[in-house]
């Protein structure tokens, strides 16, 4: 028996009409910039090693007030420096309260500063990582885990970490093409939506439903990256493009 012609448009419709489960548009990279720590009495005429950790106090205020708008919050890029016990116990309870919240490692560390790590993450329900490699030629490659060496030893006594497009994506229930690497060429690169964290903080509105990063771009130490054959973009916005070209067809 044949199916009638206005079925089959409209199945053929649907299809075609399916949006996908992430654009560019769910995306929004929130900076922390020189002048914010200046708003916060932060320090920043000294070494970035000096005030990172100063950084979790924005993070708990950060969390505050995205907490009940987010889809999903990503803290980039993440140390475990010793930091004064009243912000770090402040950061570390909001995070327990939370299950969508992914810190990015940026390592391991031996004694005191190995059960820093722990605290945080125990505290948050992921942890992963954002490490890269330039290709030659075209665009960059992402490797599917990271090995994080603990205090700079061989990568025998270090610990796997997840890329955080794989957890966001789980964490989303979208269906991710993830192997052991990804390559995302240079005419697949997009640019995404930035906003200092003080104009953020007057509108937090504009989180409602995002993917929300947070990200220190400081003069001294922005976080900016040249890519072979497309030319220079922020971290966050690698992050931003390795996820979408994650998603499954």
């Amino acid at each position: 028996m044949k199916k009638p012609l206005l079925f089959i448009f409209l199945t053929f419709l649907s299809f075609s009409c399916q949006e996908k489960p992430l654009t560019i548009n769910d995306f929004i990279i929130i900076e922390i910039t020189d002048e914010v720590l200046n708003k916060y009495n932060i320090p920043s005429d000294i070494s970035y090693d000096q005030i990172r950790y100063r950084f979790r106090e924005l993070h708990t205020i950060f969390l505050r007030n995205v907490r009940d708008l987010a889809k999903f919050i990503i803290l980039d890029f993440f140390y475990d420096d010793h930091g004064i016990e009243k912000i770090d116990n402040k950061f570390i309870n909001e995070l327990y309260t939370l299950n969508n919240v992914c810190i990015c490692a940026g390592g391991i560390y031996k004694g005191d500063l190995y059960s820093t790590h722990s605290s945080f993450s125990n505290a948050s329900k992921y942890t992963g990582h954002t490490f890269y490699q330039k290709d030659n030629l075209d665009g960059y490659w992402v490797p599917k885990y990271k090995r994080l060496p603990v205090n700079n030893d061989d990568e025998t006594s270090g610990k796997d970490f997840k890329y955080v497009s794989i957890i966001l994506l789980n964490h989303l229930n979208i269906d991710c093409n993830f192997r052991s690497y990804v390559y995302v060429k240079s005419d697949e690169i997009n640019r995404f939506k930035r906003i200092n964290f003080t104009n953020f903080l007057k509108n937090t509105n504009i989180a409602k439903n995002k993917i929300v990063i947070l990200i220190a771009q400081l003069k001294d130490n922005l976080d900016m990256h040249d890519i072979p054959n497309y030319g220079k973009i922020t971290g966050p916005e690698l992050i931003c493009n390795t996820i979408l070209k994650n998603i499954s067809n």
